[in-house]
């Protein structure tokens, strides 16, 4: 059964100002999430009324004046797409989606309407660059009053945030669901993700499944915000089809997906010393043969491969001779796995020359050698990292003793 994240607004902010002090998030957030003022619940009242008993989906947009000290006038602005799977009805979900900074991605957050219809300490905030709404969705049928922030030094990571209170009516319809299709083939390495303009259904992930020809693969789901990230441990043996056909929109229209499935070594590399380039089939990964070497990683910071090197006649021992190119700093990992799903841990190093390591196999082939380099990506708004160091795996020979 896939694990499923509980159910979790699209604002676009814009500010004009003379000033650029700002108050800090803290600050803001806090304005933001006091709701005792009855004339703010008053003024989101005084909206359109926003009412359903069944699923329907809202453009709420607003300004207000810059709020902060120092601020020489101004307006700060926000609209925010909200979605009621089952209406405005009590203990009725809202899903909201927000876009990040730079339209980097999306924030999915949400929560559920209480005995009058509203929502208290509703926040969405870009998690890197600060930029967002907190305040309160308020009933029975009224709109949205709280404060927007906007970061006015972003990309930078000296978060400079303008403020001020807004109250957002509705103003029209969110933009259509828009799903882009997966590939029918994709690789076992990392996770398949769905992505789709407007969030989907989180009841729906439980009913997605996973199969190999040995029986069914355990998958976890969760939200993609907005869409569907799907992970798990698949085979390198054999092909996990993923039957997406059950993940439907946030209001409950199915999706029209299909299913996909995972790519696996068809053939084993005959030529282990590499004196030739392996068969079609017989790995996974952006492989190099030449000078009687395979590398894999060149002009890459994240990379991953799975090499088919057969049983070995039985023998249970392998010898594999290689290194890291690197400048000494790099890190990545490597193993032999075997048909029964055990591995055991090579240790390749950093230098000039290859060096010989022999390892006790961990069970009866076939097997595949395995490597990988994970790169973290920079976040805007953070602290700028350096970019990755090159780090290129390379083997010299691989024999069965």
């Amino acid at each position: 059964m896939p694990n499923v994240r509980a159910p979790t607004l699209i604002f676009l902010l814009t500010w004009a100002s003379s000033g650029c002090a700002g108050k800090s998030a803290d600050a803001g957030a806090d304005a933001g999430a006091s709701s005792a003022d009855g004339g703010r619940d008053e003024a989101a009242r005084g909206c359109a009324p926003i009412a359903g008993d069944g699923p329907f989906a809202v453009r709420l947009s607003g300004s207000g004046p810059v709020g902060d000290a120092g601020a020489d006038g101004g307006t700060v602005g926000a609209t925010i797409n909200v979605y009621f799977p089952k209406g405005r009805v009590v203990g009725g979900e809202v899903v909201a989606t927000g876009s990040k900074y730079g339209g980097g991605g999306t924030v999915v957050t949400g929560a559920r309407l209480d005995e009058t219809l509203s929502i208290r300490g509703l926040t969405v905030r870009d998690p890197d660059c600060g930029s967002g709404v907190s305040g309160d969705l308020v009933g029975p049928a009224g709109g949205f009053v709280g404060m927007a922030f906007v970061n006015s030094s972003a990309p930078s990571d000296a978060l400079s945030m303008i403020t001020g209170a807004v109250t957002l009516c509705a103003s029209g319809t969110p933009a259509a669901q828009r799903v882009t299709p997966p590939p029918s083939l994709i690789s076992p390495f990392g996770a398949l993700t769905v992505r789709g303009t407007r969030p989907f259904a989180s009841a729906s992930f439980e009913k997605v499944t996973a199969k190999t020809p040995s029986g069914a693969a355990g998958i976890t789901v969760t939200d993609a915000d907005p869409g569907a990230r799907i992970s798990g441990r698949f085979s390198l043996f054999e092909p996990t089809t993923i039957d997406l056909a059950p993940l439907q929109d946030v209001l409950g229209a199915p999706l029209g997906l299909g299913s996909v499935s995972t790519v696996v070594p068809t053939t084993t590399i005959t030529d282990l010393g590499f004196t030739s380039e392996p068969p079609e089939g017989s790995c996974l990964g952006p492989v190099e043969v030449a000078d009687g070497k395979l590398r894999v990683g060149e002009g890459s910071s994240s990379w991953a491969l799975a090499l088919a090197i057969g049983d070995g006649g039985g023998k249970t021992t392998l010898r594999v001779r290689h290194r890291l190119v690197c400048d000494g700093a790099g890190t990545g990992t490597a193993s032999v796995l075997s048909r029964n799903g055990k591995s055991v841990a090579l240790a390749p190093k950093c230098g000039d020359a290859a060096v010989d390591q022999t390892v006790t196999l961990a069970g009866a082939g076939p097997h595949l050698l395995l490597a990988s380099r994970s790169a973290a990506d920079s976040r805007p708004c953070s602290y700028r990292s350096w970019p990755p160091q090159a780090l290129v795996y390379e083997i010299d020979e691989i024999a069965f003793e």
